[in-house]
């Protein structure tokens, strides 16, 4: 599912101009990218901020790049440029790289790698660091659409190493039909990774098709993750289904149990979750969906509601508690469509984006903060015409601080905006 990236000439500025919030808040832009489409981030140790791009770069088929503070704002430094072959196409908007303990980076592209599937059905890549700043990039698998291609989604390493994706499509594309599949690559001693299929989507009753986001993993080590449509039959907009969350459970000997957790039935409990899920430390899920909920007003053309934030409660017997904690109302009072995750901090609260609506129907951050009468919404920030961009879809992250950071899809002259949000308490 990809959104149409913007494209500009090529050469980034860096503005100064800060935009002043109600709610205790202030946004400002960090860099402003000229031609590329900038996904999520990600900090290091040293606090620089590093992403992927759809598209940009030196070849045009997106790059990885970092972001480094000065006394004069943030300097980008592109790391890498996809060639748009064997190397690799086009991250995802929604990608954001991980870290292994050795400052190597990893990450996925929808495109490129083995040519079974038209442009190529995507690669997972790693980056590593040389000397004088530059950095080499290994692709460690190439899908080849049996039965894996197009990982819409970045990657999650667990404590043993191994790295967990999703990819969006398999073999069954040619019909229109994109089930998707969840995978792990282990390590092994002679550098090479090997590939293990955990589930392969829709292909059992009920299941879901498509999985657009990254997993999570649990306190216990149980993995969870989203699919965008599939589920109960004939549910939602375009009767593809509503979507689900599942579950990977590890067993002794090594493999996983599969289980749907929730499958979404398209009223106020929401429709279509793009993003995926995250976990707090009571092993609790929160999540969004970018369409459904109880409004009847739609933000997206023909589709009913402007999507929720859910609640999913673990019970002793195994199952779950689903609740909508909220439901957009959309433009002018309210965001709609969120088409990425969430973050926690420390005391519970939960940040967001909405890719629309708000007060100018460009985007906006919100907070939610739970309270004893339930949960309560503060919009942090509306986004506008300004240098800080608009239509944000790559989620935030949080820094040790308690700021913001996200991307969005730039302003009217730019390809892309990597911002940060400052809360006043």
């Amino acid at each position: 599912m990809k959104t149409a990236p913007v494209s500009c000439a090529a050469l980034a500025v860096f503005v100064l101009l800060v935009a002043h919030l109600a709610w205790g808040a202030t946004a400002k832009p960090l860099y402003t990218f000229s031609s590329d489409t900038p996904g999520g981030l990600v900090f290091d140790a040293a606090g620089n901020l590093y992403g992927a791009t759809y598209d940009g770069g030196a070849y045009g088929y997106g790059s990885v790049f970092e972001l480094s503070p000065s006394s004069n704002g943030w300097k980008e430094t592109v790391l890498y440029s996809f060639k748009g072959g064997t190397d690799g196409s086009a991250p995802s908007e929604t990608e954001r790289l991980v870290f292994d303990a050795r400052g190597n980076l990893y990450g996925t592209t929808v495109y490129g790698g083995d040519q079974s599937c038209d442009a190529g059905c995507g690669v997972v890549f790693e980056l590593t660091p040389h000397t004088g700043r530059r950095w080499a990039e290994r692709v460690i698998y190439s899908f080849n659409g049996l039965p894996a291609s197009a990982p819409e989604a970045g990657l999650i390493f667990d404590a043993a190493g191994n790295l967990y994706g999703t990819t969006y499509g398999s073999y069954n594309c040619s019909t229109g039909i994109c089930v998707g599949t969840a995978f792990e690559l282990s390590p092994t001693s002679n550098g090479k990774w090997n590939i293990h299929i955990l589930h392969e989507f829709g292909t059992g009753k009920n299941d879901g098709i498509g999985p657009l986001s990254v997993l999570a993993l649990d306190p216990s080590g149980n993995l969870y993750g989203t699919t965008y449509v599939g589920g109960i039959p004939n549910c939602g907009f375009g009767g593809n289904g509503c979507g689900t969350v599942f579950k990977f459970t590890p067993n002794a000997k090594g493999s996983w149990r599969y289980s749907v957790i929730w499958r979404f039935k398209g009223g106020a409990d929401g429709d279509r979750p793009y993003a995926g899920v995250v976990s707090d430390r009571a092993g609790n899920l929160y999540g969004t969906t970018a369409l459904g909920g109880k409004n009847g007003a739609g933000c997206a053309s023909n589709a009913p509601g402007c999507g929720t934030v859910f609640e999913l409660l673990p019970n002793s017997n195994g199952t779950w508690t689903q609740s909508t904690i909220h439901t957009f109302a959309g433009y002018p009072k309210d965001g709609g469509l969120p088409f990425d995750g969430l973050v926690l901090d420390r005391a519970g609260n939960v940040f967001g984006t909405t890719h629309s609506a708000g007060a100018n129907n460009l985007g906006t951050v919100f907070e939610l903060s739970p309270r004893s009468t339930g949960w309560h919404e503060t919009l942090l920030y509306n986004f506008t015409r300004s240098k800080v961009g608009f239509f944000p879809d790559a989620g935030l992250i949080l820094d040790s601080a308690g700021n913001l950071y996200g991307t969005d899809l730039g302003t009217f002259n730019s390809a892309g905006v990597a911002f940060e949000v400052t809360l006043q308490r």
